[in-house]
């Protein structure tokens, strides 16, 4: 479990030194009940969002499958652990003067769309990630915080399609299943439990992609099931981090006991197969990332540090860390070039699809330098909660904290940067 206090700390941190508001240690609370990797926060308009200080999983393009229109992520570099920060005169300078700025719905209009915040017996719809183009993937909650359903809302039909109803298991209290993974042919999924004399217990789900009964395929208890903080699907296996202390471990679909991942050792699943050697949240979240790690090749490319800057924090090609003297935030490739920055900015989490920024009322698209700026009727806004950078970002379509339609963007839809 995790205090209160290491969460708002946490969240304070990914907002860009955030306030300490009610707000924020409402939220702590409330994320403290669940033991999970992430702290979903709502916020007021003057403040970024943080909803997720998460670790998370992606193959290339977006990790949770789907089809071939999923945009892909940009092509990185080869390797450049070796390399060195050079002067770039095609340096890319984020500011308004210069980015191309648009309101989403004229820029990217295939990514936003608005969709019902409740399936038709009242549960109410949290937004995972998108897993295509046309394709988002939702948990459907039947209390608070209680996944009783997953679904997948299509947004060119505006239907919605049962994955899998999500089992209990008697006799395990305290029982929250935590939000899956997919590939082409597998869902996998765990849950946090306690056996009644309070023991830790983690359970791992799987499915097939095509639907069909949800099978048990593994257990942990006691310390092996505290603090998993990342989770992916990796073929024939799924993959975890766990503990401020880092490492990656690994389990067979086939069940058996859990093994360490070689050469994840103080690592933390970023996108699998990428890992950093900074945890998401809690003690030495604050510094900056210095490595980022394949982890099934075994390249590591060393991060450029600039001066002044802190909160760094890289995906396997572009970096942003916030500017200790300022309200801005520098960007970078891993190796220190293409520099720029994003004044009076505070991105929130890892790059999304080593792509995009999200900031609360605008997303960089950091190939194409190019700003979408979106409004809320509201004060608050969401991100998915999936274990990759998720490509969802949502709020009320009408003024509320609980409304009747969730305004969406997926970032899955936009097209390639060409």
């Amino acid at each position: 479990m995790r205090t209160e206090e290491e969460l708002a700390d946490a969240m304070r941190a990914a907002a860009g030194r955030a306030p300490d508001t009610d707000l924020l240690a409402g939220v702590a609370r409330r994320r403290h009940r669940r033991s999970r990797r992430r702290a979903q926060a709502l916020t007021v308009v003057s403040v970024v969002a943080v909803v997720g200080v998460s670790t998370a999983v992606a193959r290339g393009v977006l990790s949770t499958g789907g089809g071939n229109d999923t945009a892909a992520a940009p092509t990185a570099p080869a390797s450049v652990a070796d390399s060195t920060p050079t002067d770039d005169p095609s340096e890319i300078t984020f500011t308004s003067e210069k980015m191309e700025s648009q309101p989403i719905e004229k820029l990217w209009p295939q990514a936003i769309f608005t969709m019902p915040a409740k399936s038709a017996d009242g549960w109410r719809y949290r937004p995972i990630t998108g897993l295509s183009a046309t394709e988002v993937l939702l948990a459907a909650e039947s209390s608070f915080e209680k996944i009783g359903r997953m679904e997948i809302y299509d947004t060119a039909t505006g239907q919605f399609r049962v994955l899998t109803d999500v089992p209990t298991t008697p006799g395990l209290k305290e029982y929250y299943p935590q939000d899956p993974d997919l590939d082409n042919q597998n869902v996998a999924w765990y849950a946090n439990a306690k056996k009644p004399d309070g023991t830790p217990v983690v359970e791992f789900w799987k499915l097939p992609r095509s639907g069909g009964t949800p099978e048990r395929f593994g257990t942990l208890e006691g310390t092996q099931a505290k603090d998993l903080r990342a989770f992916a699907i990796d073929g024939d296996r799924v993959v975890w981090s766990r503990g401020e202390q880092g490492g990656v471990y690994s389990m067979s679909l086939a069940g058996g006991l859990p093994s360490p991942v070689a050469g994840g050792e103080g690592l933390f699943i970023i996108d699998w197969p990428w890992a950093g050697d900074i945890p998401a949240y809690g003690k030495g979240a604050e510094r900056n990332q210095t490595k980022v790690v394949n982890v099934k090749t075994g390249e590591v490319r060393q991060v450029h540090q600039p001066e002044g800057i802190s909160n760094l924090r890289c995906g396997a090609v572009w970096c942003f860390g916030l500017k200790k003297d300022s309200s801005d935030s520098i960007i970078q490739h891993v190796d220190g070039s293409n520099t720029g920055s994003l004044p009076s900015t505070s991105p929130d989490g890892y790059p999304i699809l080593d792509r995009f920024l999200n900031t609360g009322d605008a997303v960089y698209d950091l190939e194409t330098n190019t700003m979408a700026t979106y409004k809320r009727p509201g004060d608050w806004f969401g991100v998915g909660t999936s274990w990759e950078p998720s490509t969802t970002l949502y709020w009320g379509a009408t003024k509320g904290e609980k409304p009747d339609e969730y305004r969406m963007i997926n970032l899955a839809a936009v097209p390639p940067a060409q």
